[in-house]
């Protein structure tokens, strides 16, 4: 009898395979009894029901609409009569609420800080928070995918998209995407890192190729696509428009194929950007599995017009496309679109959870740059009047482009200062029409404060022409010239020079703050809130300081740009120039201050593993604050020219008043490791190596070498 039940087993499980199969063909089965059968084999069964044309249908995007008269900003059809709904997808990622850069086009949705805020709070719960919240606030309008977020390395302060991506260092934009990506996905939402790979500059961004070493790839500009695959199981990867070395990132089969689906392992769909180009027969072939273009201002279609025939006359192989469908269902299934048994959080808009998260962001992403002898926070029983100078009276919530986001409501920094003080403090708005500053040598009284907010916009589609604030700069010096106390709060993208910078008291750089932006900034300036944010990129005294200085390197000469620098970006460069910077990678002022002490090592023996770190981080200050403290590596016998130090790891440590807290780090093969092109392989040599702790790449607390 055992023997005849074992005979008989394979044959029942081949005739209910058949079964079904034909029951899915029929469309008879209902979803509740999908999910008792293998993922594979229902997804397989879906496929084989398809038509050809049906299945070319799940790989090209279409615009729609929805009931409240709202374009997509793109979606796949699904197929009804087999039960796949639309895929649909929204922008990201300061918010959920962007389809088109056109505010006709516009959902309202909790307007974050930008993400380059977002990585000055050096927060990853935090972040988690906000990809939560993307995540909800995407399902609540009825969209499955937010395309965020954007892990670009800051390779030139111009880069139109600067504030849309979080920083100049791999590992700093790795933990951050990872973050995003956890906190959406986590509750059902699923989201797309963009831009793969090396979308740095918007001038050209349609034709540019970029000549990028294989090391400076590895290094630089994959790691947080990388961690974002392998550690936070990414559902989609967003191709970007340019070309890497000759070929564009659509139709590359190195990048698509080789690195992101067989090197690490990634089982969700590559999409093109909106408008990208490609060619049908190249891009299918390479692993591209979805175009997200080819209708109205969006280009022409390839997919849609042409794969049908490229199948048919077997220049791509049915089975190729076949794959390409199986990922996008196999993440559908995933995510509870194809099966009714997921039970992931419901969509909600505009909770005061959410407005209080805006908030907190926006104040742990503001840094403050200088505080000389200590003038802020503001002392509002010693301070008769504030004057406001420049663009003070509009909430400057986002960069422009697809990341643009209309917030339910707003806060300007006049309504947030003039909000926050109940005394007899006055507070008084001069713009360019009533600015009578009267002669330079006449003073105002000393208890008053001058507060000049600079504004200068940044978008997707165009880089900066200059990191000029020239006509600021007047401004600037005629306000220092007349108070006693000058701040100035930067609302930009990113590095400016700042020639005025040794005649005001202290400065912010606020970023695009987000809709909370005059909470947030009144809570800082009267010391409600302890400033905690710290740089994501290095600031430059001229732009000559920075990386790709040349023509040639930036932005390109005849579509074509060279990435001389290699590896040596944001700090790394100006460590290997000896350049002294503005305001250093990390760096950031508090109200109180910190110490650091104890630095001791523990070696461990796991197979990836090879150091525990720790040290004590002590509050020395009166005010209760928060400290990140910076983990870097030192390569001190390397075989290559390597960076000075390269950030490792990070600890944001929150302490009262005299507190103090031992906080832990590990340090892996990889973290030691470079790419060695030699064998295309990463490389950890034997030798020694420096830990050094600070708190920031320029104000190193603790140093302590090992051998590894």
């Amino acid at each position: 009898m055992k023997k005849t039940n074992f005979l008989w087993a394979p044959i029942i499980c081949i005739i209910s395979v058949v079964v079904f199969a034909i029951s899915c063909r029929e469309n008879i089965i209902s979803k509740q009894n999908y999910t008792t059968l293998e993922k594979s084999l229902y997804i397989d069964s879906l496929i084989s029901s398809m038509s050809l044309e049906e299945k070319v249908s799940m790989v090209h995007g279409v615009k729609g609409t929805d009931p409240n008269g709202l374009d997509y900003v793109g979606y796949l059809p699904g197929i009804e009569r087999l039960g796949i709904p639309p895929l649909r997808m929204q922008n990201g990622p300061s918010g959920a609420g962007a389809t088109f850069s056109s505010h006709r086009h516009l959902a309202p949705a909790t307007a974050f800080p930008v993400p380059a805020a977002q990585a000055s709070t050096w927060n990853m719960p935090l972040l988690y928070q906000i990809g939560k919240v993307l995540g909800l606030e995407t399902k609540a309008q009825e969209r499955d995918v937010v395309l965020a977020p954007g892990v670009n390395i800051i390779r030139i302060p111009e880069g139109g998209r600067n504030f849309e991506y979080f920083s100049e260092d791999p590992h700093l934009s790795a933990r951050c995407g990872v973050s995003i990506i956890n906190g959406a996905q986590g509750i059902g939402t699923m989201t797309s890192v963009k831009h793969f790979v090396a979308n740095n500059q918007d001038d050209s961004r349609f034709t540019i190729d970029e000549q990028i070493s294989e090391r400076a790839l590895r290094e630089i500009y994959l790691p947080a696509f990388e961690a974002s695959v392998k550690e936070a199981k990414v559902s989609t990867i967003m191709a970007a428009y340019n070309k890497i070395n000759g070929v564009y990132c659509s139709e590359n089969p190195k990048l698509l194929t080789d690195i992101a689906k067989e090197e690490w392992g990634f089982e969700g769909f590559i999409m093109t950007d909106w408008g990208t180009r490609h060619q049908t027969v190249t891009a299918a072939n390479a692993g591209l599995d979805v175009e997200m273009s080819g209708w109205g201002k969006f280009g022409t279609a390839q997919f849609r017009d042409h794969l049908v025939n490229a199948v048919e006359t077997g220049e791509v192989q049915e089975t190729t496309l076949d794959q390409m469908v199986f990922r996008i269902l196999s993440e559908m299934y995933r995510f509870g679109l194809l099966i009714d048994n997921k039970n992931f959080e419901k969509g909600v808009m505009d909770a005061p959870e959410h407005r209080k998260l805006a908030f907190q962001v926006a104040v742990e992403g503001i840094v403050l740059l200088k505080n000389d002898d200590n003038v802020l926070p503001l002392d509002t029983s010693m301070t008769k009047s504030i004057a406001l100078f420049g663009d003070a009276m509009e909430a400057r919530v986002s960069g422009s482009g697809s990341s643009n986001v209309v917030p339910f409501y707003s806060v300007s920094p006049y309504e947030g200062i003039s909000n926050y003080l109940t005394n007899n403090t006055e507070v008084v708005y001069y713009n360019k029409a009533n600015m009578s500053l009267g002669t330079a040598d006449t003073r105002i009284d000393p208890d008053d404060v001058a507060i000049v907010f600079l504004y200068r916009s940044s978008t997707e589609g165009s880089d900066r022409t200059s990191i000029s604030l020239a006509e600021e700069s007047t401004l600037i010096e005629k306000v220092a010239n007349k108070y006693s106390k000058t701040i100035v709060v930067l609302r930009t993208s990113g590095s400016y020079t700042m020639p005025w910078l040794d005649k005001v008291d202290a400065v912010f750089q606020a970023w695009f703050p987000g809709q909370e932006e005059g909470n947030a900034q009144a809570a800082l300036l009267f010391g409600d809130e302890n400033p905690s944010g710290k740089l994501p990129v290095t600031f430059g005294k001229e732009r000559r300081d920075f990386p790709a200085s040349e023509e040639s390197d930036f932005p390109g000469i005849d579509d074509k740009v060279n990435y001389s620098e290699g590896v040596y970006v944001g700090y790394r460069w100006f460590e290997k120039n000896n350049t002294v910077p503005l305001f250093a990678f990390g760096h950031g002022l508090s109200y109180t201050s910190f110490s650091y002490e104890d630095l001791s090592f523990s070696p461990m023996s796991s197979d990836d593993k090879v150091m525990k770190v720790s040290y004590t981080i002590k509050n020395t200050g009166v005010r209760d604050g928060a400290e990140v403290a910076q983990l870097y590596i030192e390569d001190v016998t390397a075989s290559v020219d390597r960076p000075q130090k390269e950030l490792k790891g990070f600890a944001k440590v929150f302490l009262k008043a005299g507190e103090s807290e031992r906080v832990e780090h590990s340090i892996s093969r990889r973290d030691l490791s470079f790419w060695d092109e030699t064998t295309s392989s990463w490389k950890a040599e034997k030798g020694a190596f420096i830990v050094a702790i600070g708190a920031s790449s320029n104000d190193i607390r603790l140093k302590k070498s090992f051998i590894y």
